[in-house]
């Protein structure tokens, strides 16, 4: 080699030998989460409205037209999803009720719905049916309900308040796993409100309950949402019990919640039963055939939310329901019982660890306790392999697993809106919060021929 090809040769090395890695520039806050990612990633989805209106050739339902006016002949969902699919969309948002009121599902609510129409003899649910279809041909589905109700003879007072959160609460567990549940800034206005014919008018802030979370609860259940575990130190009566629930409605597998309180677990139970979200526990106070029913059940997927005692997460038959099963969360209610230093230590908690680790996959994990000294709070972290996140102190009194961020409810192409949760006092029902958007979706008129 000459000396002009070794120069040449040692002038690149040399240049190759300098070069050093370039660090990514530091992100311009607020940076998506993946789930909002995967969101934008859909691109465009189809947007449903067909009930009453659509045989009567109303745009906004004045809320007293007959039930008996909604008679399709041959309405076929999976059609719809079928063309929906071929057109290139990725999800279908159905109207499951608007302005008017009817619903397209066969709600114990009220009777102004599908199941007093003559479709299907009464025995119709359009919301299953597109549900179903979407499943079947690998669509997401969601849905919007109105919340202003122009045919409710309680709409602006105490009345409907339950009546909504129980319809969302059915939406919600019967019809899921949902993508996007779309609300908007439609509250009020003239209707026929059981035959008054008047104009009401609400604030949405006051009328529908809580416009804001406890302190703390908006960002355990963020954390948790974007798949991050959490320990929360919450003292009694800051509402930790929803900051599980809420996230145990969203995802779509099944809640363990590992608490030694039998008297809770009843009284959640029942409260959860009562406002028709799929709840059961397991504990000892439980004959062996009610507890065999009761994982028979929980097999057969009839329940989202369980509530089991430590004891039973060592049994054979529920190691081996659980095999079988989605877990999504595993939340666990007084959690200081896990450690020694803990002033009520249950030794039988300490074996929660080892049954997260055996599971065929790592759930979201969150532990709830209302007073936990830095001691206690180590062993929690190791004990449930929460150590995998660095702890990070974000408001006083809450820990939670770094990186937490702020999830939203997508309610329009390009719409973001944070997500608000307005809890009912007595129940904890559950309602998103009200944002009046710019429909920015692709247009798709359906009709039935």
């Amino acid at each position: 080699m000459n000396t002009k090809n070794l120069l040449i040769t040692g002038m690149f090395a040399g240049l190759f030998l300098s070069c050093k890695e370039v660090e990514p520039p530091a992100p311009v806050l607020p940076v998506p989460t993946p789930e909002q990612i995967k969101w934008q990633k859909m691109e465009n989805y189809a947007f449903v409205h067909f009930g009453l209106n659509t045989f009567n050739d109303l745009e906004w339902g004045y809320g007293n037209t007959p039930a008996e006016t909604f008679n399709p002949t041959d309405l076929d969902c999976e059609q719809w999803v079928r063309i929906i699919k071929a057109a290139g969309l990725k999800g279908v948002i159905l109207t499951a009720k608007h302005h008017d009121g009817f619903c397209l599902w066969p709600t114990k609510t009220v009777d102004y719905n599908i199941s007093n129409s003559p479709y299907k003899n009464g025995k119709g649910d359009m919301v299953r049916e597109l549900s179903d279809a979407c499943k079947k041909h690998g669509l997401k589905f969601g849905l919007y309900l109105s919340p202003w109700d122009r045919h409710n003879a309680e709409y602006g007072r105490e009345g409907y308040q339950k009546t909504y959160h129980e319809q969302i609460n059915e939406l919600i567990s019967n019809y899921g796993p949902l993508f996007e549940f779309w609300f908007d800034g439609a509250n009020g206005g003239n209707g026929w409100y059981g035959g008054t014919n008047e104009t009401r008018s609400i604030d949405p802030k006051t009328y529908y309950g809580y416009d804001v979370f406890r302190g703390g609860q908006e960002a355990v259940i963020d954390a948790l949402l974007s798949g991050r575990d959490a320990l929360a130190i919450m003292p009694t009566g800051a509402g930790k019990s929803v900051c599980y629930q809420i996230p145990a409605l969203l995802l779509s597998g099944i809640t363990l919640v590992v608490s030694p309180l039998v008297s809770l677990m009843r009284d959640q139970v029942t409260q959860l039963v009562q406002m028709g979200i799929p709840a059961a526990f397991l504990n000892s106070s439980l004959t062996f055939r009610q507890y065999l029913l009761a994982l028979d059940r929980a097999r057969a997927g009839r329940y989202k939310i369980i509530y089991v005692a430590p004891e039973r997460l060592e049994t054979e038959g529920f190691q081996a329901f659980v095999r079988e099963a989605d877990i999504s969360l595993v939340a666990v209610d007084e959690a200081h019982c896990i450690s020694q230093w803990g002033q009520d230590f249950r030794p039988s908690y300490l074996t929660i660890g080892d049954f997260i680790a055996q599971l065929p996959q790592r759930p979201v994990v969150a532990a709830f306790t209302a007073t936990a000294t830095e001691r206690v709070r180590r062993d929690i972290v190791r004990l449930l392999d929460l150590a995998r996140n660095t702890d990070r102190k974000v408001k006083q009194n809450l820990w939670w697993g770094a990186g937490y961020n702020i999830v939203a409810i997508p309610l329009a192409a390009g719409v973001l809106a944070p997500v608000g949760i307005l809890l009912s006092p007595a129940v904890g029902a559950v309602l998103m919060s009200l944002s009046t958007v710019i429909v920015a979706v692709n247009a798709m008129t359906l009709k039935n021929k």
